[in-house]
């Protein structure tokens, strides 16, 4: 992110800040899952004050998901057979799943 008007778009960004934030889920068992996330930036890295506010508002964010996952995992559970609905957003991970299927069912 840059200040308004400073080119950041157009590629300067030297007046802006710049970080990366991911968040994966590996499985664990067939109801739960393992959910991985981090930052890495560009700015300020040399500040334990400043890693830590960021860590703590991270997590903050990803605390929601959870919320969110374990909502989804009960109303998976609660309705066992039902089609998930896959909206255009979910399609790589909607096809990631056609793989898992698919690489589970040829080593049964």
């Amino acid at each position: 992110m840059a200040p308004v008007g400073t080119g950041a778009p157009e590629g300067d960004r030297s007046q802006g800040v710049e970080g990366v934030v991911v968040g994966f889920m590996s499985p664990e068992s067939e109801t739960s899952c393992w959910y991985y996330w981090g930052m890495a930036r560009k700015f300020g890295v040399g500040d334990p004050a400043l890693s830590e506010q960021m860590r703590q508002a991270q997590a903050g964010v990803f605390a929601e998901d959870v919320v969110v996952l374990e909502a989804q995992q009960k109303a998976i559970d609660a309705r066992p057979g039902a089609r998930l609905v896959t909206l255009a957003i979910d399609a790589g991970g909607a096809h990631a799943r056609k793989m898992i299927e698919r690489a589970a069912a040829g080593a049964a």
